[in-house]
C-alpha cells in the first residue's frame, strides 16, 4: 500500500508519511494533529484488514490446490485478492503442478454429486460462510475424487440443466 495519506478532509495539501516525519508534527494545532493521526490509524487498519483477508484466502487457495482444484475453480471460488500468480507460487511451494485436463465422472455419478451439492447449499446456508466451505464439505463425501473433478461434475450438470431449460 502506498505511504500517501489522503487528507481530503484536512485543510492542508496531500502529504506523505516521510514528509510528515520531517516536519515538526507538533507545530500543527491539536485538531489537525488529531485528524492526521486518525487518518493514519484508518489507513493502517485498512491495510491490516486487507493483509488478513489476503492471508486467509492464500490459506484457502493452498487447501484447494492440495485437494486437486483447477486454477479456474480457485479463481472463481475465492475472492478477488487471489491472482493466478499466487496459485502458481503455491503450486511451486507444494510441488503440485496444474492437473491439466480434469478426469470426467460418469453421468450417473455426476447427477448424484450435483444432488448432494444442492443439498449442501440448501441445508447449510445459515452456517456456511461461502462457496469455499461448501466445496470442502462436498469433498469430504468423496475422498477418492479431487475437488476439481467434483467442481467439473457440478458445473457440467448445471450447464446441462440450463441447456434443457432453454429448449
Amino acid at each position: 500500500m502506498s505511504n500517501e495519506i489522503s487528507t481530503a478532509s484536512l485543510p492542508m495539501p496531500r502529504i506523505t508519511i516521510s514528509e510528515l516525519a520531517l516536519r515538526n508534527f507538533f507545530a500543527f494545532d491539536f485538531q489537525t494533529r488529531y485528524k492526521i493521526l486518525s487518518k493514519l490509524k484508518q489507513v493502517l487498519e485498512e491495510d491490516i484488514s486487507y493483509e488478513n483477508e489476503r492471508q486467509e484466502e492464500l490459506n484457502r487457495c493452498e487447501t484447494l490446490v492440495q485437494l486437486g482444484a483447477s486454477n479456474l475453480m480457485i479463481l472463481s471460488t475465492l475472492s478477488n485478492v487471489i491472482e493466478e500468480s499466487d496459485i502458481q507460487a503455491i503450486r511451486r511451494k507444494l510441488n503440485i503442478s496444474a492437473s491439466g485436463r480434469i478426469k470426467s465422472i460418469p453421468q450417473k455419478e455426476r447427477y448424484e454429486i450435483y444432488r448432494l451439492w444442492q443439498s449442501i447449499i440448501q441445508n447449510n446456508s445459515g452456517c456456511l460462510k461461502d462457496e469455499y466451505e461448501c466445496w470442502i464439505v462436498l469433498a469430504d463425501y468423496y475422498p477418492n475424487r479431487t475437488i476439481g473433478e467434483l467442481h467439473k461434475a457440478v458445473r457440467s450438470v448445471e450447464q446441462q440443466i440450463q441447456m434443457e431449460a432453454r429448449q
